[in-house]
């Protein structure tokens, strides 16, 4: 892992982490190991720009298009968060996506979109939860995060973002931006408990 990572890695998330979840180990998809990851971008519901009202592809090429939170537990279990484009853009190059199979909750309808069409960067593979859950749920069970969480008996998925609507990382008061960082962090927690409920039906022999 290179050193710089160490200058954005939250420790206290780190901890937080371990500490909940002691028993969780890395999970090899597709040959490589699985890590999670999970943005935060502005969005306005006033302006029309969200992902209801646009595809993923325009709102990312969307000059308003603003990374506000990136949240990545690495497959050693050490988390990192980043805050704001400048400090995200640092962490995205400082990890080596090549050798990671990458999961997130709706990977290819956004945050692996971000990785390659914001960022730039290929990862080894990719993995999405949804698509994960998709055959194993009975007609008509929501998709969503918060609904899955739910379903599988995991911890409730937070609402900070509906207080985030219309606000730049510029307009976050500190407070409130902490808060979203942790919202992102639970969300990517999620996912990767989700990931290891779901990996043992498709890939048994490898986690």
């Amino acid at each position: 892992m290179p050193s710089k990572c160490d200058t954005i890695c939250t420790r206290t998330l780190l901890a937080t982490w371990v500490e909940a979840h002691p028993a969780v180990t890395s999970v090899t998809v597709f040959g490589k190991p699985a890590v999670v990851i999970d943005f935060e971008t502005f969005y306005s519901t006033a302006e029309g720009y969200t992902l209801r009202k646009m595809t993923p592809e325009a709102y990312i090429r969307d000059p308003r298009f603003q990374v506000i939170a990136l949240v990545v537990i690495w497959h050693d279990r050490r988390v990192f968060a980043a805050r704001g484009p400048d400090q995200c853009r640092q962490l995205v190059g400082a990890l080596d996506w090549s050798t990671v199979c990458v999961g997130s909750h709706n990977n290819a309808g956004f945050d692996g979109l971000v990785l390659t069409m914001h960022y730039g960067v290929q990862p080894g593979a990719a993995l999405c939860t949804i698509d994960l859950a998709r055959p194993h749920m009975p007609a008509g069970q929501s998709l969503s995060l918060k609904a899955l969480a739910a379903y599988f008996g995991l911890p409730a998925k937070l609402d900070d973002i509906l207080h985030a609507d219309g606000l730049r990382f510029e307009d976050f008061p500190p407070q409130q931006l902490d808060s979203y960082v942790h919202y992102c962090w639970n969300d990517t927690d999620l996912c990767l408990q989700l990931l290891h409920l779901l990996v043992q039906y498709y890939y048994q022999g490898e986690a």
